[in-house]
């Protein structure tokens, strides 16, 4: 039996890293297979060998750090690198968080931010409001009155407000009424949005007077305390909170009674958080019952333990900001186009581009007028103008998964379908979901013309599920496409089934994967020809019979990434494919098969360090092919 070797990128590596003795040098690195990228979120880790392997194997580089892109350069100076920043995520850490605080336009809301309240008797209103929880010199607050949601806005009250309430008469022209923050040193602060004056209550009422939330690693403690405004005693009281923090407020199982002292009613609750990964806060409502009718308030949205009601993910513990601030888009250029002079980025990776805000992404139901068609016509704008601030460097976002999703290729140079064929959140992808990432990448390549970016969830230990998503991508990749596979982004992830030399397509999808859908026997799989084999993925929920499956060899893996024992050989399967797997069948001549060396022991002894201060190695490598020969 012949073997046609397939030589590891860690060994070319290993070689390429050390100066030899000899006069004759490895050649250069010829990538074959997939055209592949990393994903570099601390892969590469300023390790020189790693940065040696991706700068020669890899097309484009998703993010890397200062240390690793001067090592990436040194090898490959044209190698696209990727500057990455979240469309939506705003970290206290970051330095441009102290600005935007000033601006709480700039942040998504679970109810108006001021939690602003009014009781309307005549032509008299009492209002009150949540002081600001910023931790900033807050002097007091002022009162305006609005015409329209264009207007600049009036003077309620002349004087300085320290605290609310405040009783006073407002204006037969006072459409809207707002809260703004005034520090010590006299500026005024965006706070409250304007609230309609028609809003005002008429019926029975409690007015929110204080939210705290104070959180150590073990425990969350949340202090809530409502006001009577004098407008009648309810009969009784009741919080409904989020407290199992899945965006819904259940009315029976969440609903707890509040009891009175006085005209106060106070509620306080203690968390265990211990060993949970929790940023969020929770969300509650206050139901007030009285004479057998209730009310609910606040009268839109719900309040939150929150800095002054933000949104904050739970996952990753950003406040989640909105798409329509021009305060947040110009904030975003700035620091990207910083980024840029600092570093040299080739580009822009725009992460987690929503094109609605759904319950994974904020640990509240945003309210009106947070819509989807609205949130995602400001999210055309954020990247068009992104695009227009960064040009001409491009920029790819993150989130290509349904038709709506490839509206965002107008604004940008190209998408990335994350978690296509296997996530790492929930597994195998198959049937109509995966179609729909199949075609995803299809529209982006043949409709937009534009860059696909396909990142496979397999585990690196789950060889068969990296196979299904690595052929999975192969079904339907172009020129305009590029993989990647990883569970950790941390993680080198590169495999050595990336490298297969396949050649070719033969035939291709234009816009619809089931284009090469076949049906044998009561099954059917997806099959496509390429010069040096054939790729044939089972997406469906019953078995597959290929057909000419039992007189090929295919591909095997065997063990994880390239640079930590992984490596391939091939075989006989067969010719069944349970459901979501795949094979990619060899062409190959009778008794040859295509396979990984060995790699018993590699060995470095360095020679006397020479007064130039350069250092020549000697490195030796045991490996063996199949015949078991060792060289």
């Amino acid at each position: 039996m012949h073997r046609i070797p397939l030589i590891p990128a860690v060994l070319l590596g290993l070689i390429l890293f050390f100066p030899l003795s000899s006069p004759g040098q490895p050649a250069a690195f010829d990538a074959r297979g997939v055209r592949s990228y990393l994903v570099n979120y601390g892969a590469i880790h300023s390790d020189r060998f790693l940065a040696e392997f991706a700068g020669r194997r890899f097309a484009l580089i998703d993010e890397a750090g200062a240390a690793d892109i001067s090592l990436l350069r040194a090898v490959n100076p044209d190698l696209p690198i990727l500057r990455y920043k979240d469309i939506v995520a705003l970290h206290r850490s970051m330095p441009e968080f102290p600005a935007l605080d000033r601006d709480e336009s700039a942040f998504m809301h679970s109810c108006e931010p001021s939690g602003l309240q009014l009781l309307l008797r005549g032509d008299t209103a009492g209002i009150t409001w949540l002081p600001d929880r910023r931790t900033l010199p807050i002097a007091g607050y002022r009162l305006s009155w609005h015409l329209d949601s264009l207007d600049g806005g009036h003077p309620l009250v002349d004087s300085l407000l320290t605290m609310p309430p405040v009783t006073v008469r407002l204006p037969k022209s006072a459409v809207f009424l707002s809260v703004a923050t005034e520090l010590t040193d006299g500026s005024q602060l965006n706070y409250g949005f304007p609230v309609r004056a028609s809003a005002a209550a008429k019926r029975l009422l409690l007015w929110l007077e204080n939210i705290t939330e104070t959180r150590t690693d073990e425990q969350v403690d949340i202090d809530i305390t409502l006001r009577n405004p004098g407008a009648g005693m309810p009969d009784s009281v009741f919080i409904i909170a989020d407290w199992d923090r899945n965006n819904q407020l259940d009315p029976q199982s969440e609903r707890t009674r509040i009891l009175s002292s006085g005209d106060t009613w106070r509620f306080s609750r203690s968390i265990d958080i211990t060993g949970q990964r929790t940023f969020c806060g929770y969300e509650f409502r206050v139901e007030v019952w009285s004479n057998g009718a209730s009310s609910v308030f606040p009268n839109r949205g719900t309040w939150h333990t929150n800095v002054n009601n933000r949104l904050i993910n739970n996952t990753y513990g950003f406040y989640v900001m909105n798409v329509g601030s021009s305060a947040w888009r110009q904030s975003y250029v700035e620091q990207v186009l910083q980024a840029f002079s600092q570093r040299g980025y080739s580009g822009l990776f725009e992460d987690d581009c929503w094109y609605r805000v759904a319950s994974y992404g904020g640990d509240a139901w945003p309210p009106e007028p947070y819509d989807d068609l609205q949130w995602r016509t400001d999210l055309y704008t954020m990247l068009d103008s992104i695009r227009i601030g960064i040009a001409p460097k491009p920029a790819y976002f993150n989130g290509l998964y349904t038709d709506i999703s490839d509206t965002l290729l107008l604004y940008t140079e190209g998408g990335m379908t994350e978690g296509f064929a296997y996530t790492h959140w929930s597994g195998l992808v198959r049937g109509n979901s995966w179609r729909t990432q199949c075609n995803r990448g299809l529209s982006a390549q043949h409709r937009f013309g534009k860059t696909w970016l396909a990142l496979g969830g397999a585990p690196f230990n789950d060889p068969d599920g990296r196979l299904y998503a690595l052929a999975s991508y192969l079904l339907v990749a172009d020129s305009l496409s590029m993989y990647a596979n990883a569970t950790s982004y941390q993680e080198f992830a590169h495999f050595p089934e990336f490298d297969i030399p396949l050649g070719v397509p033969l035939e291709s999808a234009l816009l619809d994967v089931n284009e090469l859908a076949h049906e044998w026997d009561g099954g059917t799989y997806h099959r496509r020809e390429f010069e040096h084999g054939t790729v044939v993925v089972n997406a469906g929920e019953v078995p597959a019979v290929y057909p000419d499956g039992l007189a090929r060899p295919a591909l095997r893996l065997i063990g994880g990434i390239t640079t930590d024992g992984g490596r391939v050989t091939c075989g006989t399967v067969g010719d069944t494919l349970r459901p979501g797997s795949a094979h990619i069948y060899l062409n190959l001549p009778p008794g040859e098969i295509l396979a990984s060396p060995v790699i018993h022991a590699i060995t470095v002894h360095p020679g006397v360090v020479p007064a130039d201060g350069s250092t020549s190695c000697e490195v030796r490598v045991l490996a063996s092919d199949s015949s078991d020969a060792s060289f």
